[in-house]
């Protein structure tokens, strides 16, 4: 689970709670599929043979992609979350030793940029000159265009999606966006933010826009299979070679540092 609480000062904690399940960022069936990587993070993505192309309203289209874009970037911080955090308690260990204060703000800055971004995509679509970018405003869009049909089958994941982030909407509120004055003053606890909630919530995410795509564009997009070159394990291997190159030039000082000892002792023995 996540808190407020990031672990001691200048330490990185576990970023998964107890009873996470193993992790694992890619299962996949391509079956009658192409198979293309978006240059912008490397989501995969699954178009059916005969693809129809492009058929979204032009006045939807713009917020879609928009609200694409936003729903990739959320989807990295978790995966970025999960690699560097999420692992081991090996991989921690080594985070701490290699830069442990460096890596906590690293924690909180992501963790609280995924809060922030979940969080707008499911804010209220405003009005008048106040207009959010949101799912909602989407959906309501795509309903005004006259495809009723997609909009009734839209409301099964919006409503898991209201459901999944109300916790995350709470913590945003009290925590990251604003400072409640009684979490901060210690009298109440901030709200706990449960690995099964951000899954529950990107999922419904994923399923609310691949019901878009598939309508409009016969297409559907993993975003939870998303790829970024000089990604977090890309970090980790460079702290695991450093790592083993110190042990290795310790060992090796250590080994010379006897081997003088030794001659020194050698040659002070009276014959």
């Amino acid at each position: 689970m996540f808190g407020q609480d990031y672990g001691q000062s200048g330490a990185v904690c576990m970023g998964l709670d107890s009873h996470s399940p193993e992790w694992i960022i890619g299962h996949a069936c391509f079956m009658n599929c192409c198979v293309y990587m978006d240059v912008a993070l490397g989501a995969v993505m699954m178009t059916t043979v005969g693809t129809t192309g492009t058929k979204l309203p032009p006045e939807v289209k713009k917020d879609f992609e928009a609200l694409r874009k936003q729903v990739d970037l959320v989807h990295a911080y978790w995966t970025m979350i999960k690699d560097l955090f999420g692992r081991s308690e090996e991989q921690l260990q080594l985070l701490n030793e290699a830069a442990g204060s460096f890596f906590f703000f690293v924690q909180r800055s992501f963790l609280d940029s995924m809060i922030l971004g979940l969080s707008r995509l499911t804010d209220d679509p405003g009005s008048g000159d106040r207009e959010n970018l949101v799912l909602q405003r989407l959906a309501t869009a795509i309903g005004a265009a006259g495809n009723r049909d997609a909009v009734r089958r839209l409301r099964v994941p919006m409503k898991r999606i209201r459901v999944a982030v109300a916790d995350l909407r709470e913590y945003r509120d009290t925590v990251v966006a604003h400072s409640d004055r009684k979490t901060a003053w210690g009298e109440c606890a901030p709200t706990e933010i449960q690995t099964k909630s951000v899954e529950d919530a990107l999922a419904a995410i994923r399923d609310f826009m691949n019901e878009i795509d598939a309508e409009f564009h016969d297409v559907t997009r993993m975003y939870d299979l998303i790829t970024m070159e000089g990604g977090a394990p890309a970090i980790v291997t460079w702290l695991e070679d450093a790592q083993a190159f110190r042990q290795s030039k310790y060992k090796k000082e250590y080994q010379q540092e006897m081997i003088e000892r030794l001659k020194r002792q050698a040659s002070e023995e009276p014959l």
